[in-house]
């Protein structure tokens, strides 16, 4: 029998899966020290499950931004091609269930609580405890096996090489646009930040690359041939954008297999185009006995539900938001809101972890206002809007600070016409705030 870890005297899962799970140490609310992360922890915690991930397929999805959208997109449209799938992502918005999806339904507290249940006597059995992330990926993995999914979607937590989910043998791994974030832990340079991503890449099973900066480009490639990996660029494929409202987009995609006229997508943004020539991608290497349909391609992207990624909540003055967390992301809001709302007034709130880079977030948003607010969500890792305000001022002629995400948006509606946009953006977390006050008031 194996001997009990250190940890045996940790509080059983009972009815609460968060509480239960705040007894792991949780890395999304605190910076790992360095030579933190391993694999084997989680490895030994599957051997204890019985090996959950081997009961079902699983498309690995990694990168720096977009893969969210990315693994949405993929989801959504095996669902409508009639593939019983889960989806795993992170971090939630709202509810911790958000991060565990089923057919399209985040699971249950009930649920979840289930698999805590289940994973309780096997994390007793391991020399050491897992992570907070690895707890819940491996409640994830027994949840998708107990319910008899067929594939399931991955979106890597952080990195890649030692990221939690990296214990599957996928069917395809994809790598969506690599850019500079979470250096203190991946890397100095983009070549290293790459080097992480590359990491999910595994021997002879294909790899979907999003276009890349040419220094992550190498780096990707040097990998996918090392291993012998087939690789699909998706700048060979070809979208344009057909039409766009703030309801939705129309685009035109043709890949190097098919062409796909006219999919209607109600996420927002060029951007989102390129995540869905990325999925339909990664779907075409799928083997032949999993093909994916044209027609579920168009009804998939046409159903895709991705909240927090330029949602509009409210019309009069516009209410929008997005997670745009690094420079990247934030170049690439910028250019979205002004092909939706080209001579509208902006009116800015910004709201970021201490740990972001702030300078390049605040390079790329001001060309679209001259003002902003500064404010703070409720989490650990929140640069306090006061000290963002003060480092604001060197980009904004006008900064103004509020305690909240809620105070920011009504200092904001007090100044607006009924044409302005309001938009909110940063942490995801602040943006999850503000998502939970607006369903509260909604009912």
């Amino acid at each position: 029998m194996p001997v009990p870890g250190p940890h045996r005297a940790l509080q059983g899962p009972g009815t609460a899966p968060g509480h239960y799970l705040a007894q792991f140490t949780d890395y999304e609310r605190i910076a790992p020290p360095p030579n933190t992360f391993s694999l084997d922890r989680m490895r030994a915690l599957l051997d204890a499950l019985g090996h959950p991930e081997s009961r079902w397929a699983a498309i690995h999805v990694a990168g720096t931004k977009g893969k969210g959208s990315t693994c949405a997109l993929l989801a959504s449209i095996l669902r409508a091609a009639g593939v019983r799938v889960g989806l795993y992502t992170s971090p939630h918005l709202i509810a911790l269930e958000e991060r565990i999806q089923i057919d399209g339904r985040p699971v249950t507290a009930s649920e979840l609580s289930e698999a805590l249940d289940a994973l309780h006597p096997a994390i007793a059995r391991v020399p050491s405890p897992p992570t907070y992330f690895e707890a819940l990926t491996a409640a994830a993995f027994w949840l998708f096996a107990e319910r008899a999914v067929d594939v399931a979607v991955l979106e890597v937590g952080l990195g890649g090489r030692l990221d939690a989910t990296n214990v599957v043998d996928p069917l395809v791994s994809v790598v969506t646009p690599i850019s500079w974030d979470h250096a203190e832990v991946l890397g100095p340079t983009v070549a290293a930040i790459a080097g992480e991503k590359a990491g999910i890449i595994k021997p002879g099973r294909p790899v979907v690359l999003a276009p890349q900066p040419p220094e992550a480009l190498a780096v990707l490639r040097a990998s996918a041939q090392e291993h012998r990996a087939p690789l699909v660029e998706v700048a060979n494929s070809h979208w344009r954008v057909v039409d766009t409202t703030p309801d939705g987009q129309t685009i035109d995609l043709h890949t190097s297999r098919h062409r796909y006229p006219a999919i209607r997508l109600p996420l927002l943004g060029a951007h989102q185009a390129m995540n869905l020539a990325t999925a339909v991608a990664a779907l075409e290497q799928l083997p032949p006995e999993r093909a994916v349909p044209e027609a579920a391609v168009a009804r998939g992207a046409a159903e895709v539900v991705w909240p927090g990624r330029l949602q509009i909540l409210e019309r009069r003055p516009w209410v929008v938001v997005d997670g745009a967390q690094n420079a990247a992301s934030a170049a690439a809001l910028r250019t979205a809101v002004r092909a939706l709302w080209p001579r509208q007034t902006i009116r800015l709130i910004l709201g970021v972890s201490a740990d972001k880079d702030l300078a390049g977030i605040a390079e790329a948003l001001r060309p679209l206002s001259p003002a902003v607010i500064a404010t703070q969500a409720r989490h650990p890792r929140a640069l306090a809007a006061g000290e963002l305000a003060a480092r604001l001022s060197r980009w904004f002629s006008t900064v103004g600070t509020a305690a909240s995400v809620h105070e920011a948006v009504t200092q904001a509606a007090r100044l607006a016409a009924p044409d302005d946009v309001i938009l909110v953006t940063g942490s995801l977390f602040l943006i999850g705030e503000l998502l939970a006050q607006a369903a509260a008031a909604h009912g």
